[in-house]
């Protein structure tokens, strides 16, 4: 599952994992035959698509959409492959939506049904696929338990001002407007967040797309040097409460100095918690600093 989950920044394991759940319960030898054309196996893969993206992953010496070791893996290629072609047709403005989203109904209803649509249908199975998926995430996910920090900070500190880089407004913006919604595990909005979901939904917003989940934003974009050479939008990263300097397990997003000279972030802190802006001083320790690729 994790391997499965790691072949690209856009599909984490959580992912793979909620889909399976919905196309199969889990179930290696599952077998749907509506009148159309049966699909196989833990994946639900078609005889052609499995000619396609079908290996043995295993190496036990056969292929088989029935082989889990096989079947996860595949499933894992294709939806890289889909959110890849997602995202290019959203670029030359063939299809509107989430790339993600877009991909996952591409899995159900195929390529040619989400363009003949112009992105996700907008009723029938094929609509509510991906909504399916994102209901179960929460139950795969791993929750890092948040900042680990005391309640405390709040709004905007006086004096602040948005970046004059559009790009960063963007961002920091977008998430200066999700204040005072409740932290939930697993939400990625609009109503709800929790802290790696508001950064790849800020992200987002400014036309960059970031990985889901704190593990692997840790590795998004590049390196910044230290406190001092910050630029709003960029990610820090902590330990929180049951990650650690090697392993991050919460992440913020800094959005500049306010009228009193301090650093500010934005941040989702953790259950029983909103979002909110704390003061970099208090988040600590500071285990990475990232900065989205943005041109």
């Amino acid at each position: 599952m994790r391997v499965a989950g790691a072949l690209c920044p856009s599909i984490g394991p959580a992912d793979i994992a909620a889909q399976l759940d919905l196309e199969s319960s889990w179930n290696p030898n599952a077998y749907t035959d509506t009148g159309a054309v049966p699909a196989k196996g833990i994946a639900q893969f078609t005889d052609a698509t499995w000619q396609t993206w079908g290996y043995d992953y295993n190496h036990n010496g056969t292929s088989s959409p029935y082989d889990p070791g096989d079947a996860i893996l595949a499933q894992g290629h294709l939806m890289c492959d889909l959110v890849a072609w997602a995202e290019t047709n959203v670029a030359n403005g063939r299809l509107v939506g989430d790339p993600l989203d877009l991909a996952w109904a591409a899995y159900f209803a195929g390529r040619g049904g989400i363009l003949a649509a112009g992105g996700v249908p907008a009723s029938g199975l094929a609509h509510d696929y991906p909504q399916q998926i994102r209901s179960r995430l929460p139950k795969y996910a791993v929750d890092t338990g948040g900042d680990g920090l005391p309640n405390g900070g709040g709004g905007i500190p006086p004096g602040y001002t948005l970046p004059s880089d559009a790009q960063q407004a963007a961002a920091v913006s977008f998430a200066l407007a999700q204040l005072g919604k409740p932290y939930v595990f697993g939400a990625a909005g609009p109503d709800s967040y929790d802290c790696s979901g508001l950064m790849m939904q800020a992200w987002a917003h400014a036309g960059v797309r970031i990985p889901r989940v704190t593990g692997d934003q840790v590795h998004t974009g590049v390196a910044v040097a230290g406190l001092d050479v910050m630029q709003p939008g960029d990610l820090i990263l902590i330990p929180g409460s049951n990650g650690s300097m090697q392993r991050p397990g919460h992440v913020g997003m800094y959005i500049g100095r306010g009228g009193d000279g301090q650093q500010y972030l934005v941040q989702a802190p953790h259950t029983g918690d909103v979002v909110k802006i704390t003061p970099v001083a208090n988040f600590k320790p500071v285990a990475a600093i990232r900065r989205p690729l943005t041109r």
